[in-house]
């Protein structure tokens, strides 16, 4: 038997595409939901999705959120926040030479007295 090799998807990875209908339908806060990224890639994509569509489509849900590349938010899915740090480079200052301080001298406590204060009661004469 000669083997034949699986013919090539016509379209991207479903994390790829995941990825692609929640920026296109996301809310900023809640994200989105399965329905709303179902209906965006059969709108998109259509026919070459093929049957095993919805299975292939919740087990790329589940191993996005597995990654922590989506969050799960009741409901609805959004993207991760990636960290800047990875993507920022670290910019390293040079630190000046600090110049030596002089000791402080420790303050004097100055004790204050209490000032005797007149009586308020009068004699009688």
């Amino acid at each position: 038997k000669t083997k034949v090799g699986k013919k090539a998807a016509a379209h991207p990875s479903y994390n790829d595409m995941v990825k692609e209908a929640i920026k296109a339908t996301a809310k900023p806060v809640k994200g989105s939901s399965r329905p709303a990224i179902t209906k965006y890639l059969q709108a998109k994509y259509g026919k070459e999705l093929g049957k095993g569509f919805t299975t292939s489509l919740r087990l790329a849900l589940k191993r996005l959120t597995a990654a922590k590349k989506l969050v799960q938010t009741k409901g609805s899915f959004r993207l991760a926040k990636e960290e800047k740090k990875a993507k920022k480079k670290k910019v390293k200052k040079t630190k000046k030479a600090k110049k030596p301080k002089k000791a402080k001298k420790p303050k004097k406590k100055v004790k204050k007295t209490k000032k005797a204060k007149p009586s308020k009661r009068t004699t009688k004469k």
